[in-house]
């Protein structure tokens, strides 16, 4: 899934966030994108606007959605 279309031979960046809630993990970022966090970590670690923005695109793993879900039914 692209969030956006892709022209032959540029280069795919991927963020390791949308597919990653390993308890707070982080390691640094070395892409060069002028719009780099510099860091990598688990989803829940990115800010809430940004977190919404790639769940609203479906972009975000199954696995996290449905954590997601769990967490959000256990507060009323």
């Amino acid at each position: 899934v692209a969030l956006r279309s892709i022209a032959p031979g540029q280069e795919i960046v991927w963020d390791y966030s949308t597919s990653m809630w390993e308890d707070y993990w982080v390691m640094a970022c070395a892409c060069g994108e002028a719009c780099c966090r510099s860091r990598i970590g688990d989803f829940p670690t990115l800010p809430t606007w940004q977190q919404q923005y790639y769940l609203r695109r479906g972009v975000v793993q199954r696995f996290i959605r449905r954590r997601l879900q769990v967490a959000s039914a256990s507060f009323p």
